[in-house]
C-alpha cells in the first residue's frame, strides 16, 4: 500500500505562499499574503480582535463603568458639555458642564456594580443645566452601581463662585479672595473653623474692653449685627483642635503681656462647677478644688493652666478667659473686670 502524506491546513498555506513567492511578482505576493487569511478564516486577526466598551461613539470618550463578568468598574469622568452624549454621563444643554459618569453595571456572575464618578461644575455664567450622575444596573445577582452626586451648582461639583455682597464671615463673598473688606464691626475679624464662624474683637487697652456680661450680650446679638444665620454665644471650646485654632489666632492677632479675652466658661451658678455658657442648658465640662485646680469632669477636654482655676477671692472669679499670664491658656478672672476682648462662636 502506497503511505500518502496528509498536510495540515497550516502546511497548505505554507505551500501556498512558497508558490506565491516563485511565480508572482512580489507586490502581488504581498497583497496575497495579507488577503489569504482574511479569506479563509472571514476575520482579520480575529484572535486578537477588541473593541474599547468604554468608548463613547457620540461624544468621544466618556470612562463610563466598564462591564465585566464579576463586576464593572465605577465610572471615573463625565462627558463633555452639550447635548448628544451617550455612555460618559447625563445629556447637559447648551454650555453647562457633564452630569456625574455612568456606574459601572453588575456582572453576569453576581458582580458588584460600580459607583458613579461626580460631574462637573456647570457653567452658571452661560446658563448651562447640569446633569445628574446615572445610576448602573446590576446583572444577575450583581448590586446596582450608585449615582453620582454633588451639589447642585454642577450636580457633582461645586459650580464657579458667584459674587455676592461681603459680610462678616471669615470668608469671600466678592470671589476676589479677599476676606470680609472692612465690614466687620470695628475691633473685630471672623474666621471659620470646622464649617461654624467665630467672631474675635479686640481693643489695645483692657479698659476700653468689655466686661464678661457685655462681651456675653454682644456676642448673644452678633448674629443678627453681622446679618448671618443661627445663634450665637460667648465660644464653647470643646476639643484640643479648637482651643488650639483660638490660641493661635489671639495670640497672632495681639502683643499684650497682660490681658485676657473672654470665653464662654464659668462657675457663677456654683463655685468649682464649671460650665458651658448659663441657665438650665449648661454643660458642665470641670470640677474645681478649693485652693486652685480640678480635674475634667465626664472626660471632657479644658485647657486651665497651672493650679487654675484659682479663685484667689474665693467667690468673684467667677469667668473664664484666654489669659496671656498663663500664655493663652485659659484661667479664672473677675466677671467684672474689663478685658482686652472676647471671642464668639456660632452654635452648631
Amino acid at each position: 500500500m502506497v503511505q500518502r502524506s496528509v498536510r495540515t491546513p497550516g502546511a497548505r498555506l505554507d505551500a501556498v505562499a512558497v508558490l506565491a513567492r516563485d511565480h508572482i511578482p512580489w507586490r502581488a505576493a504581498r497583497v496575497v499574503a495579507l488577503l489569504l487569511p482574511w479569506a479563509l478564516t472571514g476575520c482579520p486577526f480575529s484572535d486578537n480582535y477588541f473593541v474599547d466598551p468604554n468608548y463613547n461613539v457620540a461624544g468621544g470618550p466618556s470612562h463610563g463603568g466598564g462591564t465585566g463578568a464579576l463586576g464593572g468598574n465605577a465610572g471615573t469622568a463625565g462627558g463633555n458639555a452639550g447635548a448628544g452624549m451617550s455612555a460618559g454621563g447625563a445629556v447637559a444643554a447648551g454650555n453647562g458642564g457633564s452630569g456625574g459618569a455612568l456606574a459601572g453595571t453588575g456582572g453576569d456572575t453576581g458582580g458588584t456594580g460600580g459607583t458613579g464618578g461626580a460631574g462637573t461644575g456647570g457653567d452658571t455664567a452661560l446658563g448651562g443645566t447640569s446633569g445628574a450622575g446615572a445610576t448602573g444596573g446590576g446583572s444577575t445577582g450583581g448590586d446596582a452601581g450608585q449615582a453620582g452626586s454633588g451639589p447642585e451648582a454642577g450636580a457633582g461639583g461645586e459650580g464657579p463662585c458667584v459674587p455676592e455682597p461681603e459680610v462678616c464671615d471669615g470668608k469671600s463673598n466678592g470671589c476676589d479672595g479677599v476676606v470680609d473688606e472692612g465690614v466687620c464691626p470695628q475691633h473685630c475679624t471672623a474666621q471659620q473653623h470646622d464649617g461654624r464662624v467665630y467672631v474675635l474683637c479686640l481693643w489695645a487697652l483692657a479698659a476700653n474692653g468689655p466686661d464678661y456680661e457685655t462681651a456675653e450680650t454682644r456676642c448673644a446679638g452678633m448674629g443678627a449685627e453681622l446679618g448671618l444665620d443661627g445663634d450665637f454665644a460667648l465660644a464653647f471650646v470643646e476639643s484640643e483642635d479648637e482651643n488650639t485654632f483660638l490660641k493661635d489666632w489671639i495670640g497672632t492677632s495681639t502683643s499684650v503681656a497682660d490681658g485676657a479675652v473672654w470665653m464662654g466658661a464659668n462657675d457663677i451658678a456654683a463655685e468649682n462647677t464649671w460650665v458651658w455658657g448659663q441657665g438650665p442648658d449648661a454643660v458642665q465640662f470641670f470640677r474645681g478644688y478649693t485652693g486652685g485646680g480640678g480635674t475634667a469632669y465626664m472626660g471632657r477636654y479644658d485647657d486651665f493652666g497651672p493650679g487654675r482655676p484659682n479663685s484667689s477671692n474665693e467667690t468673684q472669679e467667677d469667668c473664664g478667659a484666654f489669659d496671656a499670664e498663663v500664655t493663652w491658656q485659659w484661667n479664672d478672672r473677675q466677671c467684672t473686670d474689663n478685658e482686652i476682648g472676647f471671642v464668639c462662636e456660632q452654635q452648631p
